[in-house]
């Protein structure tokens, strides 16, 4: 008996995941290779900036342990409903076994999540001001918005990293 309600109740998940897999079958080979190449170099690049963050504050920090922290962050953050909390927090306590623990952990895992985003806040500023540029047909001023507030996070990060530092 719970053999069958658990055959009725998985067929619609089943039958969900198996609608949103058919287009795969159907897509081109090329822009299945292009998609594939793209993450694998986003993946690459995630483990070369922690790797080159933390291995900077924690010398035990290397780009083997880089990798692992950021597939198994990877994996955390999807699989933890926390909102990308499970992956920082697997962060943390890594950067604490290699030395870097307290103050000094959260400093590093900041500096590296910094430069991460920075990334993503300057595409929404220069793609947002490229299309202010261009003009257009009333998306402008849908565009200006979303460029300035990358562009004050931008600054605002900056002057937060140049201000000078008092002695705790």
């Amino acid at each position: 008996m719970a053999l069958a309600a658990l055959v009725l109740l998985a067929d619609r998940p089943v039958a969900a995941l198996t609608d949103a897999l058919r287009p795969i079958a159907s897509a081109d080979p090329a822009w299945v290779a292009a998609a594939l190449g793209f993450e694998t170099a986003s993946f690459a690049g995630y483990v070369a900036l922690l790797w080159l963050v933390a291995g900077r504050a924690a010398p035990r920090f290397d780009l083997r342990t880089s990798y692992q922290v950021t597939l198994a962050g990877a994996a955390a953050t999807r699989l933890l409903p926390t909102g990308g909390m499970g992956g920082a927090a697997l962060a943390l306590w890594t950067l604490g076994h290699a030395g870097r623990s307290g103050r000094d952990g959260v400093r590093t895992l900041l500096t590296f999540l910094v430069l991460l985003y920075a990334v993503f806040f300057a595409a929404i500023a220069v793609a947002g001001g490229a299309i202010v540029a261009g003009g257009g047909d009333g998306g402008t001023s849908l565009a200006a918005l979303p460029a300035a507030g990358g562009a004050t996070v931008i600054v605002v990060a900056l002057w937060l990293g140049l201000r000078r530092r008092h002695p705790p």
